[in-house]
This record gives structure tokens, C-alpha cells and sequence, in this order.
């Protein structure tokens, strides 16, 4: 009898992780978005915010210092997995993603009603856990014909394997 090779166990959290690790650095630039009006209303109405600067056109353009409407900072942080959606995966295999947190998030800019939005995602680390592997990463959210980003954020993800 010949020898038989046995299939090689693979531990998917180490596969994941040597995976990412080769992604770290790595930048990418999503689809452009624009953020309606809808949007804007159905952002307050489910976070029950209802400030004027999101809501009250003439006291907005007499009172808010952007002199209209604008989305709420919070919509723009929240629509970074939708932003994101349209880049190359973190990983081919399957995963779960799971938003761990931010070590860092501010908003430069207002983010305008009608505008067009994208995010610029950069891989900055890769750390191997028990269960999976944490990932963070600098994101920006751009506005179209601004210089000044409505998000810069440090996000942290956390990747499980299937």
C-alpha cells in the first residue's frame, strides 16, 4: 500500500488573517451616493432628531450657520457600510463583519442635502483574535466638488469566518 496524503486542516481564523495581512495599506474608493431629502427625513424621524438645521428650510437658511438644510452628521457616519459596499471585499472567503467601534470619528464638513457622497477606505491593521481577525481602517467620506471630507473616521471591524 502506498502512502495516503491526507487533506491539510486549514484554521480559517489564521487563513483570514494571513489574507488581511497582505491587504494592509491597501486603499480603495467607493461609488458615489447622493443623499435625498427622503433620506434626511427618514434618518431623523427613525433617530428622533428633529433639529431645525435638518428640518425647518427658512429658519435653516435664516438661522443655521450653512444658511440651508443639511443631513445629519450621524447619517453620513451611518451610511460607511453602504459606502463601503461597492469596493473589493476584505476577504473572498465568507465572513461576517461585525462594526466593533471607532477609535476616531469627526465631521469636518456639513454634509449637504443633494449632494453626492463616497468613501476612501484604507486597511491600516490586521490583528489576529481567538474567534477572528480585527481590522481597522481609515475612512473618508467625500463630498463632490468639496475639499473638505464629511467624515474622517477610524473604524474597527471585527471579521468572523463562516
Amino acid at each position: 500500500m502506498g502512502t495516503q496524503k491526507h487533506p491539510k486542516i486549514v484554521d480559517p481564523v489564521a487563513a483570514l488573517y494571513a489574507e488581511l495581512k497582505k491587504r494592509v495599506g491597501e486603499t480603495q474608493t467607493g461609488s458615489w451616493h447622493t443623499v435625498s431629502p427622503k433620506d434626511v427625513r427618514d434618518f431623523g424621524k427613525v433617530t428622533h432628531n428633529k433639529q431645525f438645521i435638518h428640518t425647518n428650510k427658512k429658519r435653516a437658511q435664516k438661522d443655521s450657520p450653512y444658511g440651508e438644510l443639511i443631513a445629519h452628521a450621524y447619517l453620513a457616519l451611518a451610511l460607511i457600510p453602504h459606502l463601503t459596499s461597492s469596493m473589493r471585499p476584505l476577504s473572498q472567503d465568507p465572513i461576517v463583519n461585525l462594526n466593533y467601534g471607532f477609535n476616531r470619528v469627526r465631521f469636518p464638513e456639513a454634509t449637504r442635502i443633494g449632494i453626492k457622497l463616497r468613501a476612501k477606505r484604507t486597511v491600516l491593521s490586521a490583528t489576529k483574535r481567538e474567534k477572528g481577525v480585527l481590522v481597522k481602517q481609515a475612512v473618508t467620506i467625500q463630498q463632490k466638488g468639496l475639499s473638505r471630507p464629511t467624515v474622517s473616521a477610524e473604524s474597527l471591524l471585527f471579521l468572523l469566518p463562516l
